[in-house]
């Protein structure tokens, strides 16, 4: 089973070689922060894509997050979701490959969600790594 660091290196977001890096702390560099916060960009979580749910727009993020080798540290509530309006944040974990039951936390990052129903079956959604 290959673990995080393996998975990142693949992709080009870190360097084998490197030394300790940030994800044996528990933290997140800011260069995949970055990373994220423009992949969500693109996916329309930037407050400029429209959702039929809120609920919709939350998953589409985590699927950002996944593909980064990082999963929900904490449960979020379905109560979250059921305003017209909400923000909150969501710790985060780096996915643990060898134990998918013992993930590690992210100290120093969350993911922020903000939305806002428009209409009707339409809702903004705005989704960044703080």
């Amino acid at each position: 089973m290959k673990n995080l660091r393996a998975i990142l290196s693949e992709e080009g977001l870190i360097k084998e070689s490197a030394s300790v890096s940030d994800f044996d702390k528990g933290k997140l560099s800011n260069k995949i922060r970055r990373m994220i916060n423009g992949k969500l960009n693109r996916v329309g979580l930037d407050g400029n894509g429209r959702f039929q749910t809120p609920q919709k727009g939350y998953v589409r993020a985590l699927d950002v997050l996944q593909s980064f080798g990082i999963e929900l540290g904490e449960v979020v509530s379905s109560s979250s979701f059921r305003r017209d309006a909400n923000q909150f944040n969501v710790h985060l974990a780096f996915k643990n490959m060898d134990d998918p039951f013992s993930p590690s936390d992210i100290q120093n990052t969350m993911l922020h969600i903000s939305y806002t129903k428009l209409e009707d079956d339409r809702y903004e959604v705005l989704a960044y790594m703080t």
